[in-house]
């Protein structure tokens, strides 16, 4: 009888007591992971940890994987101001692109449709369908030349458009060739072509000339659509990333603050004050009605924050990477992330409206060039690994 006793009492320390298993065990909604095996495979997908791998996928550490892609780092609570964190998935790319410049210089999500857009340097277009995480190549994309080379990518509800060199590709509906595409407008010889905004149907973009910022905008004749100048100078030198709020306002940063284009009409620049700090390229902007964040480089990492229509610098970051995204999840949380960092500084930041902090938990090792948010609980970053040897597509969720 006594070895009986202590027989079932090592197979209770073994195994644990006999209770249901655990609705929060996920990587989502920020349940803290558990590990132990015990995922659930589908297609061919290897999990680790009690992640769920759809469609050929590998799950590591409470993750979710579907249609490809790997996700990594269950979604614990976020220290630096307690926002619940996100699970990540390394988006798998099909096919693996060549050994060229790697560069990721767009991503957009249609909303109707539900596919995520991905263009490249070297001229590849990738799709990844409503659901999956498996971005495959649009067929048929010639090389770029000098005016062909993308620039950037935007997309409405059903509508996908290419800022290139010389002109804007745009394709509705079905868009798995080059031959869907139709060049809509020719971008003026001169001036640079830097970067591409869209919300509700609308979609702008910027250009650099000289020290000058110009801003397009859609024009829709009934199913015609076509870019026309907003504005031939808005006011503010080497404006580049831009972002469009709830009330369709344009906002573009530069040297000397944000400019404004109101979607009722007229424009307005608010002011930069650089608190006796260096002059910085000001890369990628992000507003609320209550915050903003203005991030770039420029003697280290830059940060601006806004504050009742105005943007107050902080203090360059040595230490930390050149900042080419900023991202709105919520009025009081942002998310800016870079590429380069030293010293293994982290690259993806949280700013909850008062802190800028590393992003937590961390995301898989990326240098970011490019990001979305498709909202406050599912985000996209593209960029290279470390050291630039590979891209690296990461899909967040919490």
């Amino acid at each position: 009888m006594r070895r009986l006793g202590l027989l079932l009492v090592i197979l209770f320390v073994a195994c644990g007591p006999l209770t249901p298993p655990r609705t929060d065990a996920g990587a989502t909604g920020g349940g803290f992971a558990t590990g132990g095996g015990g995922g659930t495979t589908t297609g061919g997908g290897t999990t680790t940890g009690g992640g769920t791998t759809t469609g050929g996928g590998t799950a590591t550490g409470g993750g979710t994987a579907t249609g490809g892609g790997t996700a990594t780092g269950g979604g614990g609570a976020a220290t630096g101001g307690g926002a619940p964190g996100f699970s990540w998935v390394s988006m798998t790319l099909s096919p693996v692109p060549g050994p060229t410049t790697r560069r990721v210089l767009g991503i957009a999500r249609r909303a109707v449709t539900g596919d995520t857009w991905v263009a490249l340097r070297d001229g590849r277009l990738y799709r990844a369908p409503s659901g999956s995480n498996l971005l495959t190549a649009i067929p048929n994309f010639p090389q770029p030349t000098n005016t062909t080379e993308f620039v950037d990518l935007a997309a409405t509800d059903d509508e996908i458009f290419i800022l290139r060199v010389g002109s804007v590709l745009r394709c509705q509906g079905t868009c798995d060739d080059y031959s869907n595409f139709t060049s809509i407008f020719a971008v003026p010889f001169g001036p640079r072509a830097v970067n591409m905004c869209s919300r509700n149907g609308a979609v702008y973009f910027v250009m650099q000339a000289s020290q000058i910022t110009h801003l397009y905008g859609t024009q829709r004749t009934g199913s015609a659509v076509t870019f026309t100048q907003l504005s031939a100078d808005l006011g503010v030198e080497r404006g580049e990333g831009c972002f469009v709020d709830d009330d369709g306002d344009v906002y573009v940063g530069g040297a000397q603050g944000v400019a404004v284009q109101f979607a009722a009409g007229g424009s307005a620049v608010e002011p930069l004050n650089l608190n006796g700090q260096g002059s910085a390229r000001w890369i990628s902007v992000a507003v609320s009605a209550t915050n903003g964040l203005l991030v770039g480089g420029g003697s280290g990492m830059r940060v601006a924050r806004r504050s009742a229509g105005t943007w107050s610098s902080d203090a360059p970051g040595n230490l930390g990477p050149i900042l080419n995204v900023a991202l709105m999840l919520s009025a009081t949380e942002f998310v800016a992330a870079g590429e380069n960092a030293s010293s293994g500084a982290a690259s993806v930041y949280r700013f909850d409206g008062t802190n800028v902090v590393p992003f937590t938990p961390t995301p898989p090792t990326i240098n970011v060039h490019r990001g979305l948010a498709v909202s406050g609980d599912e985000l996209y970053l593209g960029g290279n690994n470390a050291n630039d040897s590979a891209y690296v597509i990461l899909h967040g969720t919490r």
